[in-house]
């Protein structure tokens, strides 16, 4: 028998909103767009080109989508159009499959991917 007792919620203690995680999110981004930017509190160095403060600001973006910062991880997954299977299956085209149980979330690791696929795409890579 154990005796570890399971943690009781906080008085107060609630998921968060809809609303208050939508918030959140899009105030992470407003502030990674002035971090990137050279705002109060970035250490960005000043001698970087707009290149190596896009490419941060992607790879920002990417770990938040990862979970990789104080908010959780977010689900990726296409959401195509409900005529788009028929129309390029028309075409002899790929399509994306309509998501029943979000089986093609590509989220977790699209930051560590990013600089691999700006190298193999032969693109210019900006060293941190």
């Amino acid at each position: 028998m154990s005796t570890h007792q399971q943690p009781t919620a906080t008085a107060g203690s609630r998921p968060y909103t809809r609303q208050e995680a939508h918030d959140a999110f899009i105030e992470h981004v407003a502030c990674t767009i002035d971090y990137w930017a050279g705002g109060a509190g970035s250490n960005v160095p000043a001698t970087y080109d707009s290149r190596a403060r896009i490419q941060g600001f992607a790879h920002s973006m990417l770990a938040l989508l990862d979970g990789c910062t104080d908010l959780p991880g977010w689900l990726v997954v296409p959401q195509p159009h409900p005529d788009d299977k028929a129309y390029h299956e028309d075409l002899g085209e790929k399509f994306w499959p309509p998501q029943e149980n979000n089986e093609m979330d590509i989220a977790g690791a699209l930051h560590e991917a990013l600089y691999g696929t700006i190298e193999r795409l032969g693109l210019p890579h900006v060293a941190a």
